[in-house]
């Protein structure tokens, strides 16, 4: 027996279990209601709340569509005149397009976090 082993049989004894826990799979929990697992208790969805909080935080918020993101973006960053820009490594922002979109612009210098951390490595 591993010193693991008899730690968990002394905290098992402690506990007041005399046997060890069988290895049938745990059981399934029940469904949450939604009203419950997203603790958002108004008429407003997600990303309308979110966009109400952000803007309290004095954030610049503008809801779009997903096929909008890369052009408002360059739009964006155009707009505050931004040359370089430092971009996460994300699928998300592969299926949106948007490496693409700010490479294609031809204004910005923009590298990846995964190119930038291989490049500080060298």
């Amino acid at each position: 027996m591993s010193d693991t082993d008899s730690v968990i049989d002394r905290v098992r004894k402690a506990l007041g279990h005399t046997e060890a826990p069988s290895h049938a799979p745990a059981p399934i929990p029940p469904p949450l209601p939604e009203h419950i697992v997203r603790l958002v208790h108004t008429d407003l969805g997600l990303p309308e709340l979110f966009a109400k909080r952000a803007a309290v935080q004095n954030m610049l918020v503008e809801l779009i569509s997903p096929d909008e993101v890369p052009a408002k973006l360059v739009a964006f960053l155009r707009e505050r005149k931004i040359r370089r820009v430092a971009l996460s490594q994300s699928r998300l922002l592969e299926q949106l397009d948007v490496y693409r979109a700010i490479e294609s612009a031809n204004e910005f210098e923009s590298r990846r976090w995964n190119q930038m951390r291989d490049q500080a490595v060298e």
